[in-house]
């Protein structure tokens, strides 16, 4: 996506003819980050997801896009948990930034290790 589009607004529909419509749900944001959520609806009606990806501040101002799944969504916490995991074990983190890993890591670690168990627990069935 062009960085035109962050002009446009919550809700606004953009329809190819000969491709599927997309409608902004909503646009985030967390730290230098922003992301732009899509909903795509196909012409056979099924609904699907876009991310446009933004970090303030980049010198040529690019977005990334990408197709993702609620099950996406629902491994991001695991992997924001194990890039906070790698960082912590280089070593080189100043201490109140180490802190706050660590705490963030274990918060994270029973949110999502409680969700894992209880996905296991269901394939076992």
């Amino acid at each position: 996506m062009e960085l035109q589009q962050f002009d446009s607004k919550k809700g606004e529909q953009i329809v190819d003819v000969a491709g599927p419509s997309r409608q902004l749900c909503e646009v985030v944001g967390a730290g230098r980050w922003t992301a732009r959520i899509w909903r795509v609806v196909s012409n056979d009606r099924r609904v699907g997801y876009r991310l446009s990806l933004f970090l303030d501040g980049e010198k040529r101002r690019r977005t990334r896009s990408f197709e993702f799944s609620v099950g996406d969504v629902l491994a991001l916490p695991k992997l924001t948990q194990v890039i906070a995991q790698s960082l912590l074990n280089d070593g080189w983190l100043p201490l109140g930034v180490k802190d706050d890993l660590e705490c963030m890591a274990h918060a994270m670690d029973l949110v999502v290790g409680v969700e894992l168990v209880a996905d296991e627990e269901k394939e076992l069935d």
